[in-house]
């Protein structure tokens, strides 16, 4: 049986099976990833894209949930993957002792 987070089905499951479905009515379910609200412009300031923001907060699924953003800014080599990697463990075994 899978335990692993990259072996998760696309409801988090651990399913071996996979189901297709969709209606007209409903967006299509896609697969999940990183969406940039952050835009970094040639003067290395920052603008927030709006449009990106109010589509991840304004969704149906994540409109009545609390949502905490993270930044992690750094030096190349300096440990950011590290530290998002930990906190996504951290995130997926909330419900485990050793995690």
């Amino acid at each position: 049986m899978a335990k692993n987070r990259r072996d998760r089905n696309s409801w988090g499951g651990f399913s071996e099976k996979t189901y297709e479905w969709s209606s007209e009515e409903e967006e299509p379910v896609k697969k999940a990833g990183p969406v940039q609200v952050l835009i970094v412009k040639d003067d290395h300031s920052f603008e927030l894209d709006e449009t990106a923001l109010n589509r991840i907060l304004l969704s149906e699924a994540v409109r009545d949930k609390e949502v905490v953003a993270v930044s992690v800014a750094g030096a190349f080599r300096k440990g950011k993957s590290f530290l998002m990697d930990f906190m996504l463990r951290y995130m997926y075994n909330q419900e485990s002792v050793d995690w």
